[in-house]
């Protein structure tokens, strides 16, 4: 872990701070995820998650056909640096008055009373069991939705780290034109305009980033710069939104040239909720499927 990775947990309760001065009507929400950042964060730098060798013939099967290289299923979670981290994120929100205060203090004592299959519930998030999450929701008192966010949150560290690992695989510099991620295939949720003016695509699961091209959908793939266009807000510099009118679909653009603050692309994304609404009223939908 660099030096500079170890500044990241600090840089984000600053970024928070600076946000919670622009938009001071979101406190509440860039707390909750200020606590969770955080703590993914400095539990990245003790998660371990073995390296993935993909064959030579499965390789070159999936470049030229244009395959991700992993199922969601292949991802590693390193159960114990993910059980912390869940113990660690109910703790934080338990009591804390948030959406998810009261879930939190549910499987805060399913973990109590030793109620919690963590191998179990991991395997079952990556291989999409819906049964086994109806069951362990209805046992620990949780709707599913809400064990999946803390699942999910508690496992990213993981998830972030196998991305890494596996992308040794992918060319940096060449542009991925699908409109999912080249490691998971999941959709993307946020677009980035780098300094250099690059444009980059973020996954929405494993957070990978990938170059793309300037003028490009990645929700139906559409190149036509006819029907690409992206609409700027007031008081909103370091974003805009790129919109398909071929699918109706938008992401979120955060323009890296515009800003003068450390750029943490998930909380780009999850503090600029009246982008989304605003998009929704002109008819767009999102790329990410909620």
């Amino acid at each position: 872990m660099s030096d500079e990775d170890k500044m990241i947990p600090a840089q984000i309760s600053k970024a928070v701070r600076q946000l919670n001065s622009i938009r001071p009507g979101y406190e509440s929400l860039l707390d909750l995820y200020e606590k969770i950042f955080v703590a993914q964060e400095k539990s990245k730098m003790v998660t371990k998650v073995p390296a993935v060798d993909i064959p030579e013939e499965t390789l070159k099967k999936k470049v030229s056909e244009k395959f991700p290289l992993a199922n969601l299923s292949d991802f590693t979670v390193d159960v114990d640096s993910a059980a912390a981290l869940l113990e660690e994120i109910c703790g934080s929100l338990r009591g804390s008055g948030n959406d998810y205060s009261e879930a939190a203090g549910l499987v805060l004592d399913a973990i109590s009373r030793g109620a919690l299959d963590y191998a179990g519930l991991y395997s079952a998030f990556l291989g999409e069991n819906e049964h086994y999450f109806d069951k362990a929701s209805e046992s620990i008192g949780v709707d599913k939705s809400g064990l999946a966010f803390f699942i999910y949150n508690s496992a990213k560290p993981s998830l972030v780290l196998f991305a890494e690992t596996i992308s040794r695989y992918l060319d940096p510099n060449t542009e991925w034109l699908k409109g999912y991620c080249p490691i998971c295939g999941s959709p993307a949720s946020l677009s980035l305009f780098e300094k250099d003016g690059k444009r980059f695509l973020c996954c929405s699961f494993c957070w990978h980033k990938w170059p793309t091209r300037r003028i490009f959908c990645n929700n139906c793939e559409n190149a036509d710069d006819k029907t690409l266009k992206y609409y700027s807000f007031d008081n909103e510099q370091e974003h805009r939104v790129d919109v398909c009118d071929k699918c109706k679909s938008y992401i979120k653009t955060v323009d890296c040239r515009n800003a003068d603050r450390f750029i943490y692309p998930p909380l780009e994304y999850i503090s600029t909720p009246h982008i989304d609404i605003k998009m929704m009223e002109m008819g767009f939908t999102s790329c990410v499927r909620s």
